[in-house]
């Protein structure tokens, strides 16, 4: 069962740390090459909105550790990807996976975006990442 846990906890920090990824890429994309001023302060706020919900986090992370017996270790660092020396990026992507949803968040609520257009990239990551999983699995 444990097994199982885990499995299903990589697959969603998987989709996390992918979606992370499409979220850079859609900031850079903001941030060089349109000259939209809305887009622009849409980056801006969403950093400063990440930093918050980072903040909450870091502040929330040891209460919960101590209420339970062992520690969580899929909030922002995975003690699988500390064995494997793949530390910076397991943190980097969880970073920008924060900055990612609060960036998308204030496009939808901004009306740069429509909710198929933020849906969209979040299913085909699930997507990916569940038929890498049940291969794996499979195999």
């Amino acid at each position: 069962m444990n097994s199982d846990l885990n499995t299903m906890i990589n697959m969603v920090y998987s989709v996390i740390k992918i979606y992370g990824i499409y979220g850079f890429a859609s900031i850079f994309k903001a941030v060089f090459f349109r000259k939209d001023e809305l887009e622009k302060k849409v980056v801006f706020d969403s950093l400063a909105y990440s930093m918050v919900i980072v903040l909450i986090l870091a502040f929330i992370y040891p209460f919960i550790s101590l209420l339970l017996s062992e520690s969580i270790n899929y909030v922002f660092i995975s003690q699988y990807f500390i064995s494997d020396g793949i530390l910076f990026q397991d943190i980097f992507l969880s970073l920008v996976a924060v900055v990612a949803f609060s960036f998308n968040y204030l496009r939808l609520k901004y009306g740069l975006i429509n909710k198929k257009q933020l849906v969209v990239p979040i299913a085909i990551t699930t997507i990916i990442v569940f038929t890498v999983f049940i291969t794996a699995i499979i195999k």
